[in-house]
């Protein structure tokens, strides 16, 4: 079960992904969602780059690595302390009074697997003189891990292998939870946490490693090793979050055509643009393939590939936008149109998949996926910011989309000439922008820096958007070079987009012709306008010099046609004299109703269903006409729709055109219209304040610093109550701000108003039995009459099924069980 290429079982694991709600790599709380229930960041990123939304270690400076290492472990002090721990070292570090083995191995997973191999006592008896006289070998025992589900959840939770640097005699490593104990002993999906193997970097002998199925995005640790693979060998990689293979380029000549290094699963930052955007360009994504070139990438529709484990691995992150034919060849960067095409305010993926031929071999391919998702907003601008390594004129890490308030001011202008410090740092997307720079910096050793104009302005629904690039270089300061202008004009020579300047250095090479300098579509003033192809400059390609280059783009203004009898349109947005509708009357009697213009929800926000409903092809319902059927369902697993629009049926009655956001449901994506009626449907998001919110989501709900949900403080789990200060618009959502200054969401689905009380402890009044999930699919325990348990969470079976109700469980220690009050009663 070591290599997991094998195609049958690859679509075993595909159909456990599908059973089990996804893979375990992604974030984005792995996951985005289109009405923002993970609490998504509308218009800034998180600072810290460093780490995924799971908290994974995606690579970073030194400092950063230590403060990476002290959430795994507050004992963890710096590398630079742990390495000066003597190697005899054991018990209280007299200093500190901490463990000394925390000071230097602070993953307790991986130091419990360690006492395991070595038949120790305790982790305190754990040297790193041990481990370099008796550690040759770290392969967690697959017996243990199918007979001790404690001993497979610690190879799973391990996140990190530093302190294995001190078995300086290690040759083989495998941090992969065994297959069979996850998929026929415990029932779930192989996933493990290892995202750090920074450890690795020192180890000369190692020469096997096998990390499939874990966190990993940074290879970098392997620099200079001749890993190898082949009958007795078990060098793996696949399903990880790797997309720079580069740094196996030493290993080229030793790994065998059984190396696997697919199904790399890597989620961009969520990007907000704006909603007059025609385009958007997603240019290298920075994939290198093991010599160091840029891979090219096509556009993912789940759907075109000749393997059908291609289509299906990342199905759930299929494209929402347009970005041509899959057929096509791959191409360095994907230009993107009708985003909007779902009619959604809130919601999207761009994707794309790559293969790239390992060693010449196609059959055993270096491949995976990039996820880009976005939104669209009326109210916001954007700027682009790429990153460049000027000594070979290649992209170094991916494209950063800022998003601002229209109107706002942005600057990411250096605060001196050659400084790799911005001048300023004060928003939370500038100290992203600050922290790529120093990881870029330390990761390089780059020695200058230049950066592109206009370095500052103010965010514009005006495309191209701006782009600002950094460009890297590890010469000392080069000669800058005049700049290349890029202009835009009209038929009449008049200028319809603000130049963009690229800027390099003496005989250092451009390139205008691509992405954003090159635009196949400006619109201003609500006029479009289409690139002249047959006026393309000549010298878009070329090197800079002391003379100052001009590159010019010529538009024609695009025609919009004016179609026949136009429709008046519907607009029930609080209108400014709110009056009751005056439904259309067919001929006969017939009972007419209307809504409130306040309870109606607006075009682009959630809804959830309340009560049994049906989609509908028509207006005008008829049974005959039924596309889908909705199940009442418990108020945290509603079925969610987006309202794209509205009608009326031949009474009167309004109705909602919506889009089916149920992603784990094959109605996903279904459009169709569905009743608009107070009783049955109701935006997902509250729209009053209330003094006291309860915590109702099985996952908690988190506190932010900021209204947009930045600044991640800490996850409210399910029962806490909070006291509310204010309650706050954001857009299509809203956010209570609580008595600390602090925001949550205001969504339905996740906090209920009022004081709730949550059961701690239940008592069981027949004999029951304890299953392993709440679909109670196995049972894996009875417990008798009177045994008390103490209760985690309550939930419901059948979360996703939009057919049946579900019935309440409580989640105990080691699975679920019933919360029927015919066999348990709440105790406290």
């Amino acid at each position: 079960m070591d290599v997991i290429y094998d195609q049958k079982e690859s679509k075993i694991r595909w159909l456990f992904r599908i059973l089990l709600i996804g893979i375990a790599t992604v974030f984005v709380a792995l996951s985005f969602n289109f009405i923002g229930s993970v609490q998504q960041n509308a218009l800034a990123a998180d600072s810290n780059t460093y780490t995924d939304a799971n908290g994974n270690w995606m690579g970073g400076t030194s400092a950063q690595h230590d403060a990476w290492l002290k959430t795994i472990n507050p004992s963890w002090q710096s590398e630079d302390y742990a390495n000066k721990i003597p190697a005899d070292a054991k018990g209280q570090d007299p200093d500190t009074k901490n463990q000394y083995i925390d000071e230097w191995m602070p993953d307790k997973n991986l130091q419990q697997l360690v006492v395991y191999d070595l038949k120790l006592s305790s982790p305190n008896d754990i040297t790193k003189e041990l481990l370099n006289n008796n550690l040759t070998k770290f392969d967690p025992s697959a017996d243990e891990q199918n007979d001790n589900q404690k001993y497979f959840n610690q190879v799973s939770d391990m996140q990190s292998l530093e302190g294995i640097q001190y078995a300086s005699n290690i040759t083989f490593i495998r941090a992969t939870p065994d297959q069979s104990a996850a998929f026929n002993t415990w029932e779930v999906y192989p996933h493990g946490d290892l995202s750090d193997i920074s450890a690795l970097r020192t180890l000369d002998k190692l020469n096997m490693l096998d990390i499939q199925l874990d966190d990993v995005y940074d290879l970098s640790s392997l620099v200079g090793k001749k890993l190898d693979s082949g009958v007795d060998k078990s060098t793996a990689m696949s399903e990880n979050h790797i997309v720079n293979a580069s740094y196996l380029g030493s290993s080229k000549d030793t790994l065998r055509n059984s190396f696997t290094f697919i199904h790399q699963l890597y989620e961009l930052p969520m990007v907000t643009l704006n909603s007059k955007v025609t385009s958007f360009t997603t240019p290298s994504f920075v994939i290198k393939n093991v010599d160091g070139d840029n891979v090219p990438v096509k556009p993912y529709y789940a759907a075109g590939d000749s393997n059908p484990n291609y289509n299906n691995f990342a199905a759930e992150y299929k494209s929402t936008a347009d970005g041509g034919l899959y057929s096509d060849p791959a191409k360095q960067q994907i230009t993107w149109t009708n985003l909007n095409k779902n009619n959604t305010v809130n919601g999207g993926y761009m994707t794309v998949i790559w293969k790239d031929s390992l060693f010449d071999n196609p059959s055993h391919p270096y491949q995976g996926y990039v996820v880009q998702p976005y939104q669209l907003s009326d109210s916001v601008g954007n700027v682009n910011v790429d990153f460049k390594n000027g000594d070979n004129n290649q992209y170094i890490y991916g494209q950063r989309t800022l998003s601002g308030n229209l109107g706002d001011k942005w600057n990411l202008a250096l605060s001196d000439n050659n400084s790799f410090n911005l001048a300023d740092t004060t928003s939370s997307q500038n100290q992203t922008i600050q922290n790529i720079i120093d990881q870029l910096k330390e990761q390089y050793s780059f020695n200058s820096i230049i950066v592109s104009t206009p370095v500052s302005g103010e965010f514009a629904d005006t495309t191209p958007i701006p782009t600002v690039t950094y460009t890297f270089s590890t010469k000392s300061q080069p000669v800058n070079a005049s700049p290349v202008t890029v202009k835009y004009m009209d038929e009449g020579n008049n200028q319809i987009a603000n130049d963009q300047i690229i800027k390099g250095t003496v005989d250092a090479s451009y390139d205008a012709s691509i992405s954003p300098y090159k635009v196949d579509t400006i619109t201003k003033d609500n006029q479009t306008y289409q690139l002249d192809t047959t006026k393309l400059p000549t010298n878009v390609k070329g090197k800079f010099g002391i003379q100052p280059i001009i590159v010019t783009y010529y538009y024609n203004k695009k025609q919009t046609p004016t179609p026949p009898n136009p429709p008046t349109p519907v607009n029930p947005i609080n209108p400014v004299n709110p009056v009751t509708p005056t439904p259309v009357t067919p001929s006969g009697t017939v009972t007419t109703t209307t809504e409130q213009p306040s309870a109606i929800a607006k075009k682009g926000e959630a809804v959830y269903s309340l009560k049994k409903i049906y989609l509908y092809k028509n207006k005008t319902f008829k049974k005959a006409e039924r596309t889908a059927s909705y199940a009442k369902k418990p108020r945290i697993n509603r079925p969610m729709f987006v309202v794209t629009d509205y009608a009326h049926s031949k009474n009167g009655r309004l109705r909602y055109v919506v889009r089916d956001v149920n992603h784990h449901s094959k109605t996903a994506g279904k459009k169709g219209l569905i009743t608009a009626s107070w009783d049955y449907v109701r935006p997902v998001y509250y729209r009053s304040s209330h003094k006291t919110l309860t915590v109702i989501s099985t996952r908690g709900v988190n506190e932010y610093k900021n209204k947009n949900l930045t600044g991640k403080i800490k996850n409210f789990k399910q029962g806490t109550q909070l006291k509310v200060k204010q309650f706050v618009n954001h857009n299509l959502t809203t956010r209570y701000l609580l008595s600390n200054g602090h925001y949550v969401t205001g969504n339905r689905k996740l906090v209920i108003s009022g004081k709730h009380t949550q059961v701690k402890k239940i008592k069981v009044k027949k004999t029951i039995y304890r299953y392993n999930n709440a679909n109670f699919s196995k049972r894996t325990k009875q417990i008798k009459k009177g045994t008390i348990l103490k209760v985690k969470k309550w939930t419901y079976s059948h979360e996703y099924a939009l057919n049946t109700f579900g019935a309440k469980r409580y989640q105990i220690a080691g699975g679920d069980g019933t919360a029927n009050n015919k066999f348990v009663k709440a105790v406290k």
